[in-house]
């Protein structure tokens, strides 16, 4: 099984947190909140900080505004969700070799 490093989900954070929080959206209107995992719920967490970060982030810029705080705030939110999404993609690419 081959896994990708760290700085492809990086460079793909918002693609993949979009994709995070459309699942658990989907997931919410149809009921089944209650059957998302704690890893996807985890997953989800860090996804929806970076994502507030990132607007943030980006409302400075656009005001030209952007504080170091700010920017390092969405570097790092960044960072620990494309490591949390990596750790659970990873571990389900891992279940789903395991029940083949």
């Amino acid at each position: 099984m081959k896994t990708h490093a760290l700085e492809e989900y990086i460079q793909h954070a918002d693609e993949l947190a979009q994709e995070v929080v459309h699942a658990w959206v989907v997931n919410a209107k149809a009921g089944n909140s209650e059957y998302l995992t704690p890893e996807f719920k985890g997953v989800f967490d860090k996804a929806f900080e970076y994502r507030q970060s990132r607007k943030i982030a980006d409302h400075h810029r656009e005001f030209n505004i952007l504080t170091e705080v700010d920017a390092t705030a969405e570097r790092t939110s960044r960072e620990l969700f494309a490591a949390a999404y990596k750790r659970w993609m990873e571990h389900q690419m891992s279940a789903l070799v395991e029940s083949l």
